[in-house]
């Protein structure tokens, strides 16, 4: 019996303990997500935060294991708010979400800036460590070598 009993112990710690990469992307991403931080690399080696952002910005996103999105932030001097929804594509094996953009609100002054920070369209390679998402703009703006989104998982 004290076998049997060590034995269910030890499953019922294995099965607690099974890490995030062996569930799917998509199960990982569902909820909502609060920003962290952003920052940006830029061709002369120099690091920023994303200037779309305000510090301290509260934004949102939310992915749906249906392949719904939304997301919601500020404009940069904090007197509207950007939004969209629409669906995700997702690619497990190569770890990137596109945003397929279905309805917006986005400030007319900065909507094509948004969209071509955002790479809307684009692809964003996901790494989730914990309760942490970081998202990779595959293909940034021109002069920016790298544009990278932390997020904490916020449900």
């Amino acid at each position: 019996m004290p076998r049997l009993t060590y034995l269910a112990s030890m499953l019922m710690l294995w099965s607690a303990t099974v890490s995030a990469e062996e569930r799917s992307l998509r199960s990982q991403l569902d909820g909502r997500w609060k920003l962290v931080s952003t920052e940006q690399l830029l061709a002369d080696g120099t690091k920023r935060p994303n200037p779309l952002y305000q510090p301290g910005a509260v934004a949102y996103l939310m992915y749906a294991s249906d392949g719904g999105l939304c997301t919601v932030f500020p404009t940069p001097d904090d007197k509207a708010l950007n939004a969209y929804c629409g669906v995700y594509e997702l690619n497990e094996a190569e770890r990137y979400v596109v945003h397929n953009v279905e309805i917006k609100n986005i400030p007319v002054k900065v909507e094509q800036a948004r969209v071509d920070e955002m790479g809307a369209a684009g692809k964003r390679y996901v790494t989730i460590d914990g309760n942490r998402l970081t998202l990779r703009i595959a293909d940034p703006r021109p002069g920016i070598k790298e544009d990278t989104q932390t997020w904490k998982r916020d449900d």
